[in-house]
């Protein structure tokens, strides 16, 4: 997001409670930033949230453009799939997705997984 200095104040009092993470070295006002007036503040949510977070803040007083990032991705340790297979409907099939990475790693690491995405491990 990038938002006047004098709005990121309020901004990011209106992030409490919405789930997202701020990058905490986002949030230093560079020398750049107060010549320009404005400040890029990267927060990261929840994929299935995230274009909603964006319409959200764009209609926020003193944000002057929102939107996506290219981020910071290690393609050392990278896995990357066509995303039509993976989805329910517009939704990202995190159970599907969280099987199919446990029985990937059960072969690897000759294991035998112990839980699914989302469902707690039984106590003994």
């Amino acid at each position: 997001m990038k938002v006047k200095l004098e709005a990121a104040p309020d901004f990011l009092k209106g992030l409490k409670g919405q789930d997202v993470e701020i990058s905490l070295s986002s949030l230093t006002v560079s020398c750049d930033a107060l010549r320009a007036g404005e400040q890029t503040i990267n927060i990261n949510a929840d994929p299935d949230r995230a274009a909603a977070l964006i319409a959200k803040f764009r209609s926020l007083p003193g944000v002057v453009s929102a939107g996506w990032t290219s981020g910071v991705v290690e393609m050392d340790r990278s896995v990357r799939f066509a995303a039509a297979d993976w989805r329910d409907g517009d939704k990202l099939s995190k159970d599907r997705l969280a099987t199919a990475i446990a029985n990937v790693l059960s072969k690897t690491l000759s294991a035998k997984s112990s839980s699914t995405f989302g469902t707690p491990i039984p106590e003994n």
